[in-house]
């Protein structure tokens, strides 16, 4: 794609901003000077791709199809408009799909091979992005809209109001497996937040059949009833923010007494296998690298997790949704690992070692309860996590007014919220 045209979700190219703006199309712009650059900083089998906001901000990664996990995304530097470089994270994968049938006796590992079955891209699958190559057409990039990114008002509004819409870069590869495709997907933003998700779609298991306590009669009458089932699905992720080995994790609890809220951090320095629940959640930064307020940069971690799964009899490495590893590179799947002199699952992996330099395995967990609309074809159902910059920045990254719009709305006695 020739940068400097518009990029259009009606699969179509306009040539003028006006018209743009109309229609809900995006500038798309390819650094391709720096990617050739920074291509050169790639891996064997890796390839690079940079693109640029229109805030100016910048995201530039490394990517592979790996045979046994596919998508892996390396050396992921974000770039806020007019500030230095973040390489974010040294590497990223799908580390497991573990689907388990509600009846309990059905169940199924999609990995390892699950990067093999990768199919290429036809354009119909990627039209209002480009196709990147690796030898085959395999990743589709696109530059989304990502509704509002701020809105705020002068306490005075002489000024009227001020708003920005966001920018992502959209990524995904898809790779079918038995009666699913999945869509392997990563969304990086303009305010250097991503978001990892994996949308499932196909055709129900037609074999797979239960009763009243456990699926759905789905068709004519109440004789076909299909399992309910889940997705557990894992993330392999090594943060960098720096560098990989002076990381920090901390658990974030918020506890009650009154209408008081106490916030306590609580480091985790060894193995740890955790799971999510209300008011906890995860930060991870690095102390020794700090923004321009001498605060340390880091990334808030949300698994999104409403359906968490129980341990089961054989599946007991899919008990916690946030594992923490001290780095092993044989250590590749969740579950069914079958690197030569290595653990099988995360089972093996949590040693209490302590951590120089942390992996973090992350679960998301969907329950999928088979709906009429789901025949013949089901749409895609979709499920993730987030990772959100705490500090990567000393002020918002995508207006130039910063502090001075906190503090016009902080001096305000009459706002609220």
């Amino acid at each position: 794609m020739t940068a400097g045209k518009w990029q259009c979700h009606r699969g179509f190219i306009l040539g003028a901003a006006a018209l743009a703006l109309l229609t809900g199309c995006l500038p798309s712009h390819v650094a391709d000077i720096d990617a050739d650059v920074f291509g050169s900083t790639c891996g064997a089998g890796s390839h690079a791709l940079t693109r640029t906001f229109d805030a100016g901000s910048q995201w530039s990664l490394c990517w592979a199809d790996e045979p046994m996990v596919g998508l892996t995304l390396s050396r992921v530097e974000f770039t806020a408009p007019d500030a230095d470089r973040h390489t974010v994270l040294a590497e990223a994968a799908l580390a497991q799909i573990h689907v388990p049938y509600d009846d309990g006796e059905h169940g199924q590992l999609d990995m390892p091979a699950f990067g093999s079955h990768t199919v290429d891209l036809r354009p119909s699958d990627c039209p209002d992005g480009e196709i990147e190559s690796n030898g085959r057409p395999l990743l589709c990039a696109t530059l989304i809209r990502d509704n509002l990114r701020y809105a705020w008002s002068d306490d005075s509004f002489d000024s009227g109001n001020h708003s920005q819409p966001g920018q992502c870069l959209d990524l995904f590869t898809m790779t079918p497996v038995d009666w699913y495709t999945y869509v392997n997907r990563w969304t990086l933003c303009d305010d250097g937040s991503m978001r990892p998700s994996v949308g499932a779609g196909g055709r129900l298991a037609p074999s797979f059949l239960g009763d009243d306590t456990n699926s759905v009669p789905l068709g004519e009458g109440v004789k076909d009833k299909r399992l309910a089932h889940f997705h557990n699905i894992f993330w392999r992720v090594q943060f960098d923010l720096g560098s990989p080995t002076s990381l920090r994790l901390d658990e974030i609890s918020y506890s009650m007494q009154g209408s008081k809220v106490t916030t306590t951090a609580s480091p985790i320095r060894v193995e740890t296998a955790t799971r999510s629940s209300l008011r906890h959640s995860w930060r991870l930064t690095n102390e020794k690298v700090l923004n321009s307020d001498a605060h340390a940069v880091g990334y808030d971690i949300d698994l999104q997790n409403r359906d968490s799964y129980q341990s089961v009899p054989g599946a007991e490495y899919a008990e916690h949704d946030l594992i923490v590893t001290q780095n092993r590179p044989c250590e590749l799947l969740a579950a069914g690992n079958t690197t030569p002199h290595c653990g099988r699952s995360l089972i093996d992996y949590v040693n209490e070692e302590q951590l120089t330099e942390p992996i973090l395995w992350l679960q998301s967990s969907f329950h999928h309860l088979p709906r009429d609309e789901d025949q013949p074809v089901m749409n895609e159902h979709w499920q993730g996590l987030s990772f959100t910059p705490r500090g990567l920045s000393a002020e918002n990254p995508l207006t130039s007014e910063g502090h001075e719009a906190s503090d016009s709305l902080a001096s305000s006695p009459d706002q609220t919220g």
